[in-house]
């Protein structure tokens, strides 16, 4: 197979050098166009064999599949311009908010069309990414698509209507999770800790407790059977209610839907 990548931003980058091994496995032939000279040279060096574009319409002559990892701002625009030098090929947008109707419509249905949400843990292998049901890919390239993102995590296909929605869970949930373990870090300096041996006790439990869930428990059955009579773990639950914990997820993860459907209008 012959895959371009459009853009060689942290996601791009992220998946082309989580997945080196997938394309040696597969001989698959890699085209990268950017109009960054030093993404251009991170290319280099992350890929073995890629061959750097000059221009779009060379990377569409040499491709049957391209990736575009540009800014959902910017993908609509683009696909326009290049509309004619894309027939025929498959197109896979990780834009955020822009749905594969949306991408169809400007390029016509002689475009096969696929809408993937991966996410940055695609780095270390444990890649979420989210697949829209809604696509126009050839069996072939279907199933290309799904390997390639099953190299470097899970796979899960949704309705297109849930996309938004999966890849704030999926994907901007991993910043959420930033500030809830600096935050405990935070709270063993102040109790005394030093602050890399408190980061540390917080990412050990987490690792655990997160084996335990995809283990199949549930969350509420493990917090209860964390949580003694008259305990300290109560406590801090209690304490984490009242200040608004639940509340705070909520809208941090409506805000991020808000955000998706706000790009897919923009």
């Amino acid at each position: 197979m012959k895959l371009a990548i459009v853009g060689y931003g942290k996601m791009s980058s992220a998946i082309a050098k989580a997945a080196k091994e997938f394309f040696s496995s597969t001989d698959s032939q890699l085209f990268v166009y950017t109009p960054s000279s030093s993404s251009a040279d991170r290319a280099k060096e992350d890929l073995a064999h890629v061959q750097i574009c000059e221009d779009m319409e060379t990377l569409c002559s040499q491709a049957d599949m391209i990736l575009f990892g540009v800014k959902p701002q910017m993908m609509l625009g683009l696909l326009d311009t290049h509309a004619q030098n894309l027939k025929r090929k498959a197109v896979i947008s990780i834009a955020a908010g822009l749905t594969s109707r949306s991408i169809q419509s400007v390029l016509g249905e002689d475009v096969e069309v696929i809408r993937v949400m991966p996410n940055l843990a695609a780095l270390v292998g444990k890649g979420m990414t989210l697949i829209s049901e809604e696509h126009t890919l050839s069996d072939e390239h279907l199933a290309y698509v799904t390997d390639l993102f099953a190299s470097i995590g899970r796979v899960k296909f949704l309705p297109e209507g849930l996309m938004d929605i999966g890849s704030v869970l999926s994907g901007s949930s991993g910043a959420f999770y930033t500030v809830f373990v600096e935050a405990l870090a935070e709270a063993g300096l102040r109790r005394g800790l030093k602050y890399e041996d408190a980061l540390e006790l917080a990412l050990q439990n987490h690792a655990g407790t997160i084996i335990q869930l995809q283990e199949g428990i549930d969350p509420s059955t493990l917090r209860v059977d964390t949580s003694s009579p008259s305990g300290t773990t109560i406590e801090g639950l209690i304490a984490l209610e009242k200040t608004g914990l639940r509340r705070a997820m909520h809208e941090a993860v409506e805000a991020s839907f808000r955000r998706c459907v706000e790009l897919s209008k923009q």
